[in-house]
């Protein structure tokens, strides 16, 4: 698919849309769609028609491209339904949209713990240290040294996310602390 002959966002749409259509089982009934379509979900049907002429044949084109992208392609299941479903191509780009769109889970209160995440990466991880870096940085973590980043909450699981996508994971420990140096400052980053 070339790039601006379709629009990101509703590539983006579309495959989420179809990510989350298969990870709920209760949306198996299926039923014939637009030309351009094959088989989709209901809900997928739903969507489509609130759309206006115009949107509906960027969506049907939309479509179309990405199974030549061979970022989706129809599958045939035990029970005989055929169903439009993510590629592995398709599911990496997903993976990637999740990467992107990530957001540190809110909490209310402070248990007075800090979770200090150290890593010590080899060099020929020079283009994923950048961008652990970065989304640590982005994600509000605080950069105590080169390669300490604490942060006030629980993080494992985002950091496990994180790391298992840039496949670095074997290179990056959390440690829970109550006490450091430094703290005063760490805490006025987070709490002023």
């Amino acid at each position: 698919m070339s790039k601006g002959k379709f629009d990101g966002k509703l590539v983006k749409e579309i495959l989420l849309g179809i990510a989350s259509i298969g990870a709920v089982a209760s949306l198996t009934v299926l039923l014939a769609a637009a030309p351009g379509f094959g088989v989709v979900a209901k809900v997928f049907i739903d969507w489509y028609e609130k759309q206006n002429k115009y949107r509906r044949h960027r969506i049907r084109k939309t479509f179309q491209s990405l199974r030549r992208s061979r970022l989706i392609e129809e599958k045939e299941f035990p029970d005989g339904t055929t169903r439009i479903v993510l590629s592995e191509n398709g599911q990496k780009k997903i993976l990637k949209y999740k990467f992107d769109d990530f957001q540190m889970r809110d909490f209310r209160k402070w248990d007075g713990k800090w979770q200090f995440i150290i890593f010590d990466l080899p060099k020929k991880f020079i283009r994923e240290r950048e961008i652990w870096r970065y989304k640590l940085k982005t994600l509000g973590f605080y950069l105590l040294q080169k390669s300490v980043w604490i942060y006030p909450y629980p993080c494992r699981d985002e950091i496990d996310f994180i790391t298992e996508y840039l496949k670095i994971s074997p290179y990056v420990r959390i440690v829970e602390v109550n006490d450091f140096d430094g703290k005063e400052e760490a805490k006025r980053f987070f709490f002023n």
